[in-house]
C-alpha cells in the first residue's frame, strides 16, 4: 500500500496537496504487485484521477469519517 502522508514526509519526494498522481502512476507501472492508495484523497474527483492512473484500489479515509475536515476547507475557501 502506497501512503500519500508518508510521501510527503520523505525528502526525496514531492509534497502535494492532493493525491500525487504522477507517483501512482509510477508504482503501478514498476511494481509487480496492485497499488492501493491512502491519503489526500478527498474528493471524488481525486479518486476518479487516482483510478486512471491504474491504482488497484483507494482509501477514502478522513473525507467520510470527518466530515468537519470538508466543512473546514469550504469556510476557509469563504
Amino acid at each position: 500500500m502506497f501512503q500519500q502522508r508518508c510521501q510527503g514526509t520523505l525528502h526525496t519526494l514531492k509534497k502535494t496537496d492532493g493525491p500525487d498522481l504522477e507517483l501512482m502512476k509510477k508504482l503501478v507501472k514498476d511494481l509487480p504487485i496492485p497499488v492501493i492508495a491512502e491519503g489526500k484523497v478527498n474528493t471524488p474527483k481525486d479518486l476518479k484521477d487516482a483510478f486512471s492512473k491504474g491504482v488497484h484500489s483507494a482509501v477514502v479515509g478522513s473525507a467520510i469519517t470527518r466530515p468537519q475536515l470538508i466543512t473546514e476547507k469550504f469556510v476557509k475557501a469563504l
